[in-house]
């Protein structure tokens, strides 16, 4: 999975729970970085932030959609409510929210019946 926020807080703490269903992360700041990250690896999955710096999620998204046809989740915070619908329409697979909730997010991955242990609140 490649997880792309500009919060290390956020970044560590999803790492770390999803670290208990088997999950490699990569992790990366910001959009640009995802993007080449997107290009390298391969990922199952891509969760983006909404407002990541260099590209936001939803540009990233779109460039990702031109190459790759993984999953891709927008991560948005409060004031990210308008990048829901065109997100949506450029082919995101799904939209969370933002600080993220790891029990929503394995769930959103299919990792609920994985067996992880605790944490997941």
């Amino acid at each position: 999975m490649l997880l792309a926020d500009s919060d290390e807080r956020i970044r560590q703490g999803l790492t770390a729970q999803l670290a208990k269903y088997q999950v490699t992360v990569v992790h990366c700041a910001d959009g640009a970085v995802a993007l080449l990250e997107a290009g390298l690896r391969k990922p199952d999955v891509l969760l983006l932030s909404a407002d990541l710096p260099v590209l936001d999620g939803a540009t990233v998204l779109r460039l990702v959609r031109r190459r790759m046809s993984v999953p891709v989740v927008l991560g948005v915070g409060p004031g990210d409510s308008a990048a829901v619908a065109p997100a949506l329409a450029a082919g995101a697979s799904a939209c969370v929210a933002r600080p993220y909730r790891p029990r929503e997010v394995a769930q959103l991955l299919g990792l609920a019946d994985r067996g992880g242990r605790g944490g997941w609140d």
